[in-house]
């Protein structure tokens, strides 16, 4: 199952997709996941988008899911979390200890609300015990964890 609420990089999952012929093994969702439904705004960066919640004449709109209850009683082999600073949401909300995965491979970032996230992330993995490898990036301002569940 993938997220994706920015229509330049939809095209390019299911050009994937059926470049690979793997269009019936994986599930495109194509809005933005979120602790709660809603609508939202992304800016239009190119490679570098952000979800916002107020727009302007930069942003487009987009439906935001309720990611859990999307993937509620779903086992995941490997749950990739990039969302630009979204994740604190998801990681902080109590149902994300229900959440049954084998690899999390997780991107960062620090912001305003979070400015050591690197420290946040791995104390909130090992709070729901998780076995966590992460690294810094080269400006140390985002960079990569990996969590596993310390009971497979």
């Amino acid at each position: 199952m993938v997220f994706e609420p920015h229509p330049k990089h939809l095209e390019k999952i299911y050009a994937h997709l059926k470049l690979n012929q793997s269009e019936h093994r994986v599930e495109v969702v194509p809005k933005a996941a979120g602790a709660k439904a809603s609508s939202i705004f992304l800016t239009d960066m190119g490679g570098d988008s952000q979800l916002r919640n107020e727009g302007d004449e930069s942003t487009i709109s987009v439906s935001m899911v309720d990611w859990f209850e999307s993937v509620r009683g779903k086992e995941i082999d490997i749950l990739k979390i990039d969302i630009e600073g979204g994740e604190y949401t998801l990681l902080s909300d109590q149902r994300f200890s229900e959440i049954k995965f084998r690899i999390l491979l997780m991107e960062w970032h620090n912001t305003s609300d979070y400015p050591d996230g690197y420290t946040w992330c791995i104390n909130r993995f090992k709070e729901l015990n998780y076995s966590t490898i992460g690294e810094k990036g080269i400006d140390s301002h985002c960079g990569i964890i990996f969590a596993f569940p310390n009971s497979i």
